[in-house]
Formats: structure tokens, sequence, C-alpha cells
């Protein structure tokens, strides 16, 4: 566990390396999918909460982790954007599309329909949250960046509102209105992670890792469901194998502890002249990559993420919490806009390197999917920033466009 006491340094799960084992303190050797582990908050609409900031694929980065996948990411396309403490929170399910919930645009039109006359907004998650990104991006939005979500033509509303009353009863409690709301595709899942084997074991011996934090579980784009029984199994395996393979910890480097320390206490705001909020920096990279490495991607807009990336980093080393040394809360929002923009480099840069589209990876400049494009793309940190590398996708079971139903001999043992 974290060294005890209210010292700022203590506060915050640390990864440092003790000889030739990776240490993750706080959690021991072993990355699960608590918050701390999840990705949510370095775009700027999720339904997460604030602390869901990718903490344990930075962690496990720094100490040498490869990281999969970085360019996917899932998005659940109808969320509150008004008022804004609602803003990212999951508002109509799969459910509502077949019974009758339709979109419309501030013209009035049901743009699903364009494309879509039969299905409407009864499609996949994916391509309804790129219909709805798309309509905001070129201007037929509503007032506050969204589109209306319609329930007016639903049979039994009032009734499937009682079933869920966090969604829809306490909000109108509130003064929202249910039959006609404001809403855009809000960030819901990191496909991307940590690179793990079937032992749960990443690149670094002696660190497991498991759930979302991983990478590389569900392809391209996850099925609604698999999350929860992701967890459960390999939360399982890595427990086992951490217990089992894992070696007793030593004591821990003070001197890497030291600097550790000494970094932190560098955030703590002084009144210099020339410091910089850091949520300033937090939410122009957490924008940034909404709109230029969220749904919909061009190889322009990449470019130009990347480059303003590269610009924020260089303002880290004068990024302050705008707190003095008592303002734990504010501090370690200024270590965790580090990270996020550190894996927002990672992501912009993956996207990038992707030249096609693939399941939750779109782009417009590539919009087939490359048969050669069967690939991952792999990230480690190499000196002072991120190497890239490419590895062909392994076809132990299925080969794409089939399932067990079509093979009916394989063996899907792992």
């Amino acid at each position: 566990e974290p060294r005890g006491g209210s010292h700022p340094a203590d506060m915050r799960t640390r990864a440092v390396r003790d000889g030739d084992d990776y240490l993750i303190t706080g959690v021991k050797h072993f990355i699960s999918n608590a918050a701390e582990a999840r990705f949510m908050v370095v775009f700027a609409k999720t339904d997460m909460e604030a602390g869901a900031c990718g903490d344990g694929l930075a962690m496990a980065y720094d100490v040498g982790a490869e990281l999969i996948d970085m360019e996917l990411h899932q998005f659940f396309p109808t969320a509150f954007v008004y008022p804004s403490s609602l803003r990212g929170v999951i508002v109509t399910s799969s459910q509502l599309w077949k019974m009758g919930m339709k979109l419309y645009n501030n013209h009035g039109e049901r743009f699903m329909a364009r494309d879509f006359p039969e299905e409407c907004e009864d499609v996949s998650r994916d391509i309804l949250s790129r219909k709805i990104f798309l309509e905001i991006a070129e201007g037929r939005g509503t007032e506050h960046g969204g589109v209306w979500a319609d329930t007016t033509d639903i049979p039994g509303f009032d009734e499937f509102k009682k079933d869920r009353p966090r969604t829809y009863v306490w909000k109108e409690k509130f003064g929202i209105k249910t039959d006609r709301f404001e809403v855009a595709p809000t960030y819901h899942y990191t496909l991307g992670g940590v690179r793990i084997d079937t032992g749960a074991r990443t690149s670094v011996p002696g660190l497991y890792a498991a759930g979302e934090v991983t990478g590389g579980i569900h392809g391209a784009n996850r099925l609604a469901g698999n999350a929860l029984p992701e967890c459960m199994v390999f939360g399982e395996i890595a427990g086992e194998k951490a217990a089992s393979e894992g070696r007793p910890l030593r004591p821990l480097d003070e001197e890497q502890i030291r600097k550790a320390e000494e970094k932190v206490l560098g955030y703590v705001s002084r009144g210099e002249e020339d410091e910089i909020p850091f949520s300033e920096i937090c939410m122009r990279v957490r924008e940034l990559l909404y709109e230029k490495a969220g749904i919909i991607r061009t190889g322009e807009g990449l470019g130009e993420a990347a480059q303003e990336i590269q610009e924020l980093k260089a303002l880290i080393p004068r990024m302050r919490s705008g707190a003095g040394v008592s303002g734990k809360f504010a501090l370690a929002r200024t270590i965790e806009t580090e990270m996020i923009v550190q894996l927002g480099e990672l992501v912009v840069n993956s996207c990038l390197i992707r030249t096609e589209s693939r399941g939750a990876h779109y782009r417009t400049d590539f919009p087939e999917t490359d048969p050669e494009w069967l690939k991952n793309v792999i990230v480690r940190t190499k000196g002072e920033g991120p190497e890239f590398s490419t590895v062909p996708v392994e076809l132990k079971f299925l080969k794409p466009g089939e399932s067990s139903l079509h093979v009916k001999s394989a063996d899907l043992s792992i």
C-alpha cells in the first residue's frame, strides 16, 4: 500500500523500479479495472467519473510495458449535453432505438432517415455515433452542441421510465424534460491498453493486468455486455498468476522515491509569473482528442492534433496546481494532466499510423477496411519518447467473416 501520511507525494499510486522488478506501489504488481486504470477523462465528453484518466496505462507504459491498439476507442451515441451538470451521462439505450426513439437536427429533420430510411436510428453504436457527430460538425446541431432525442412516439414510455429511475425519473425531478432532450456521443470504453498474454502477463516480468486497462481483448469493436465478463475472466487469471508467479516485494529504491516526490512538489504553485494552471492544459488536450482523434478522424486533423500535443508537452514544466502544498485535489489533477497529455500523444500517433478504417477507428481519408492492415499497433517507451511498431493479428481459431457455426470442429479453448 502507499506509505501513510499527508505528504502530497503519498497520495497517488506510483510506478517505480526496484532492481530488476517493476512495482506499481499501491496495487503491488497487479493493475485492475479500477477507476485509476480507465481512460475516459482523456476525452472531453465522457460518461465516466473525473478520476478515470488512464493512470494504469500511464504507469505501465512508464515502466516499459507495451501498449496495444491505442487508436481504438468506443463511443456511446446518446448522452446528455445539457445541462452541463449532466454532460456525458448516458441517457438512452439500444432498446429505445428499436422502440421508436427519433433523432432530429436543429432544422427539425430526422437525419438518420437520409442514409438509413428503413433502420433510421436502429443501427450499430459506431454508425449512429458518426452520424450524430457529423450532423453537429456540419452546423446542424442544437444550441448546446447536440441533436434532439425525441421519445414522444415510444409506446408505454412512462412505464419504461419507472424501471430506470436513475436515467429518467431522477432527472425529471431536477426539471429535465425526458420527452425531448439534447444528446451527443460520449466516450464510453477503451479498446486499447496494456498488452497481455492469456495469463494476464504484460511485457514486463512480474507485472499483470486485467480489465479495461488492457487492450486487444475485444478486437476493433467490443460487443455490448462483454466488459464485465472480461473483468471476471482475466481478473481471476491475473490474480492466480500474480500469486503463483510473483516474487516477494523487496525494499523500494529510496532515491527513486525521493525523485518522484521532488517531481510532485514541483507542481505546487508558488506564485511564479509564467506558471500555467493545469486546467488550461487538461481541457485543451481533452477537447483536441474529442474533436480530432475521436469518432471521425482525418490525416490532416490528426497531424494538427499531434503538433498541438507537442506544444502542450512543452508547457508541462510550467504547469502548476494553482494551490499550495495542502491542495491535494488540485495537485492530483495536475499529475493526472501530465498523464493525459502523454496518453493523448500515443492515441493520436496510433491513429495516424493506421491508414484504414476498422471497427471503432474511422478515417474519412481512408474510409475502407484494408486486409493488409490486419495488424495491431504496438507502442512502448524508448528513451525520451514512444516507439511504435505493428504485428500481424494471429488468427488461431477463426478467419475474418467466420463464426464458430461455420467451423464446427474449431477448438476455441485457450
